[in-house]
């Protein structure tokens, strides 16, 4: 999450969509005390040492929270994210996993097809991406941007907040990448994540 304050903006990194190559490129509009806060914030909490649960020194935090500590401010400011589609969100994530082998959940899931995983991320520790975006009913985001057309709508966005920047290459980790996944599996995460397609803005393809 980045505060852009001559831009009058907040920039919400929904972690596994890009979000560093966006969050690089918006750096030089961003608050530099909250971009310094937050990297001696994140070392901290590697190094598992105290650290700071203020939401504008953490990468993720959740907007609720954001609202709250900003106040009546907070509705001042123009607010924006890039989402992924659901089902290439949690492959984005499953590979992750795989390969940082310094993450609690890889050797949980080391052995597991997508198939095993997605059955475990739904049985334990479901999530959505408008968890962080939404409180209760109440969209917290002026506008919702897309992975897949991140190019032309990045465009977009520099020239709506009126900033010259791109993007570098994007690593698409996940997207496109074919897992094996049963029907049952299928029909189960399409209705549990009924929801979150529509409030994305992503039809209810069954697409893998």
């Amino acid at each position: 999450m980045l505060i852009l304050p001559e831009k009058n903006a907040i920039f919400y990194h929904v972690y596994k969509v890009a979000g560093s190559s966006i969050r690089n490129a918006l750096l030089p509009y961003a608050k530099r005390s909250q971009v310094a806060g937050q990297y001696i914030n994140h070392m901290l909490l590697v190094a598992r040492l105290p650290h700071s649960s203020d939401p504008l020194l953490n990468y993720h935090p959740k907007l609720v929270d954001v609202k709250k500590k900003l106040g009546s401010s907070f509705y001042s400011y123009y607010r924006f994210a890039f989402v992924r589609n659901p089902m290439d969100w949690q492959k984005s994530l499953y590979y992750f996993m795989l390969k940082k082998q310094h993450l609690p959940g890889n050797k949980r899931i080391a052995s597991m097809s997508f198939d095993e995983y997605l059955t475990w991320r739904m049985d334990n520790e479901l999530r959505f991406q408008t968890d962080f975006l939404y409180d209760g009913d109440e969209k917290l985001i002026d506008d919702i941007f897309h992975f897949e057309t991140i190019n032309e709508d990045f465009a977009t966005l520099a020239g709506k907040i009126g900033i010259e920047a791109s993007l570098p290459h994007l690593n698409k980790a996940g997207s496109g990448k074919t897992v094996d996944l049963s029907e049952p599996v299928l029909d189960r995460f399409m209705t549990l994540h009924a929801a979150e397609y529509d409030r994305l803005g992503y039809p209810r393809t069954r697409r893998v």
